[in-house]
C-alpha cells in the first residue's frame, strides 16, 4: 500500500462511528487495497519449520508485544466518566436497566437496586478508571494477530534484525 492508500485507509478508519458495524466494515473494505506479496520474517527454530512444513500461521497475543501501540485500545476515559457520573445522577434511568444488569451478573433485581440506590454520589473515578483498564488488558490479552510485510522485494533491514535472529537461519527452497 503506498503512502495514499494508507492515508484513505486511516481516514476512513477514524471517520467510523460505530453506530452502523456492518456499513463501517463495508466503508473498510472499499477503502482496503491489498498487496501483491506478503513477507513473514521468522527465525528458524522448530515452530517456525513446522508451521512451514502444515501450513499454518501461528498468532501471538498483544499482550505479549514490545510496542504497546500494536494493540493499543483507544478508550475515552473522560467521555465514560461523564456518561457514567451522569447515569447515577439521574436515578429514575436505572429502573429500565435493572433486569438487565439482574441477569447479566446474576443478582435478584432488588439487590441490584438496593446497590444502586446506597451509591450517593456513584462509583469513584478509581473504580471506572480500574476497569477500564482491565478492559484494555483483557482485549489485550485475549487478542491474537500476525504481522507481516509488504515490502517490494522482502529485505527489509529492520525486519530481519528484530525478528528473524540477526539474518541467522538458512534459506528454504521447495522443488517439486
Amino acid at each position: 500500500m503506498d503512502s495514499q492508500a494508507r492515508k484513505k485507509f486511516w481516514n476512513t478508519l477514524c471517520s467510523l462511528d460505530g453506530i452502523d458495524v456492518k456499513q463501517d466494515e463495508q466503508k473498510l473494505v472499499d477503502a482496503m487495497q491489498y498487496p501483491r506479496y506478503l513477507y513473514r520474517f521468522r527465525p528458524v527454530s522448530f515452530s517456525s519449520l513446522d508451521g512451514l512444513q502444515s501450513n499454518k500461521l501461528y498468532f501471538s497475543s498483544a499482550d505479549h508485544y514490545d510496542d504497546p501501540f500494536d494493540s493499543f485500545l483507544h478508550i475515552d476515559i473522560p467521555q465514560i466518566e461523564n456518561e457514567v457520573e451522569a447515569f447515577f445522577n439521574a436515578r429514575k434511568s436505572w429502573i429500565p436497566y435493572l433486569d438487565k444488569l439482574s441477569d447479566m451478573f446474576g443478582i435478584p433485581k432488588d439487590q441490584v437496586d438496593a446497590y444502586f440506590s446506597s451509591l450517593e454520589l456513584g462509583p469513584s473515578s478509581n473504580m471506572v478508571i480500574g476497569i477500564l483498564e482491565q478492559i484494555q488488558h483483557l482485549v489485550q490479552s485475549e487478542m491474537q494477530s500476525i504481522c507481516f510485510c509488504e515490502s517490494e522485494d522482502g529485505l527489509n533491514e529492520q525486519l530481519w534484525l528484530k525478528y528473524a535472529e540477526n539474518h541467522s537461519g538458512f534459506v528454504l527452497e521447495y522443488d517439486r
